[in-house]
């Protein structure tokens, strides 16, 4: 099976090679428009390509700061809570991400 190129991510740790394949995962692309950004129940969760670190957030605060910290390399996933199961996406608009974070606009 041949992955194609824009799932792929490597990046170097300690001379090895971590590879993030997400070809299995839904992209928050797709349901952009749609997307909870805001709600508590969903949580951001990065693994950090330079240490491996693995981090999570909830609240808004603590996702708009996970976003400005992530660089290219990083991993960034999205769990989205289902009725009767768990969603995991990979956040691959990060410019989408950031302003479904934005209070909504109120109407005119």
């Amino acid at each position: 099976m041949t992955i194609p190129l824009e799932f792929r991510q490597t990046v170097q740790i300690n001379k090895g090679t971590l590879r993030f394949d997400t070809s299995q995962l839904r992209r928050t692309s797709d349901s952009a428009d749609v997307f909870p950004w805001r709600a508590r129940d969903v949580t951001f969760i990065r693994v950090d390509a330079s240490s491996g670190l693995v981090t999570q957030a909830q609240g808004i605060t603590e996702k708009r700061a996970m976003l400005d910290a992530a660089i290219e390399d990083d991993l960034l996933l999205v769990a989205w809570p289902g009725q009767w199961h768990q969603d995991i996406f990979v956040i691959d608009d990060r410019e989408t991400a950031q302003q479904g974070l934005d209070p909504p606009s109120k109407p005119t």
